[in-house]
């Protein structure tokens, strides 16, 4: 089956007479986008769906705030959710997340607590469950040994409803914790940069 055109116009997809989805022509022919007429990418999706994690109050969301860590129980409202997958994410190149400060607020100096709950954190070679014992071993944090010494910084909760308590702590029924390592980089340089303060002021 084949679904298109035999021009090179624009392959529109929408309801309500509006366009939700389009496969570009012309010189851009081939770009999809979601929720935009005009992308700029290969895959542009600029479609987001407020969703409420954790709704029945069952997990712990931790925020750096000007005092210092605070907590707070779900449900966690609003959050803008663009994309949301059940199995991983496979890249052929590089992941950019965009750092131009023009577009961020509320900035905050991490505390030098930060440098010390790092040492607490043990890096681990495991395999997931679903691995049978031919598969080499992963390298990797546990996300539940990062929340519990105060570093929640670097981890992202994500629904997912085959997810249930196993450690009443620091589990959260249905969300799933994720380390995003991208981040940990910024808690190694606070590391690193706080062991040497002595040496470079010196």
């Amino acid at each position: 089956m084949w679904i298109g055109n035999n021009s090179d116009t624009d392959l529109r997809f929408g309801t309500n007479n509006s366009t939700y989805g389009i496969c570009l022509g012309g010189t851009n022919r081939g770009r999809w986008g979601f929720g935009t007429t005009y992308p700029a990418y290969g895959l542009h999706n600029a479609l987001t769906v407020s969703t409420t994690i954790d709704p029945a109050s069952s997990g712990v969301a931790y925020f750096l705030k000007s005092g210092g860590l605070v907590s707070s129980l779900g449900p966690l409202s609003a959050i803008p959710v663009g994309i949301g997958t059940v199995g991983a994410i496979l890249a052929g190149s590089s992941c950019y997340t965009t750092s131009d400060a023009r577009i961020k607020k509320d900035f905050t100096k991490l505390y030098d607590y930060v440098a010390d709950a790092m040492l607490k954190v043990e890096s681990l070679l495991y395999r997931y469950k679903s691995d049978d014992d031919t598969i080499p071993l992963h390298l990797g944090y546990k996300a539940q040994d990062l929340i519990r010494v105060g570093l929640p910084h670097c981890i992202n909760f994500v629904p997912n409803e085959d997810m249930h308590v196993e450690d009443a702590e620091v589990d959260a029924e249905g969300i799933q914790y994720s380390v995003d390592y991208s981040k940990m980089v910024c808690l190694l340089h606070k590391l690193v940069f706080s062991n040497n303060r002595g040496k470079l002021t010196s």
